[in-house]
């Protein structure tokens, strides 16, 4: 069951005491503040959001067939809608990466 945020100011790291995978959220309209790097898994969406800092300080490109990422915070079957994000890197592969860089991660 998908848990709704509206309208808060998180600092994602709080939400990684327990676990390192953040799942089945939708954020709306919330800033979100770093500093950490988001590894978007599953479903998950970036929609209409907006970014401290310039495409090539954001994102984080991982290379195919590395096994694993640690320290990355992974979010999975997770949207955010209408965010801001603050002092937040996005890691993915070579397609994440261009995908985002054309201004729309994940969902249609």
């Amino acid at each position: 069951m998908t848990k709704h945020v509206s309208n808060k100011v998180l600092r994602i790291a709080d939400m990684t005491v327990t676990s390192h995978v953040i799942k089945d959220y939708k954020f709306e309209d919330c800033l979100i503040i770093g500093p950490a790097v988001l590894a978007l898994t599953g479903n998950s969406s970036v929609l209409d959001s907006s970014f401290e800092g310039d495409a090539d300080a954001i994102l984080w490109e991982i290379p195919e067939g590395r096994p694993q990422v640690l320290g990355a915070i992974q979010i999975d079957d997770c949207t955010f809608e209408r965010c801001r994000f603050q002092l937040i890197g996005f890691a993915g592969p070579k397609e994440f990466v261009d995908t985002f860089r054309a201004g729309t991660v994940g969902g249609q």
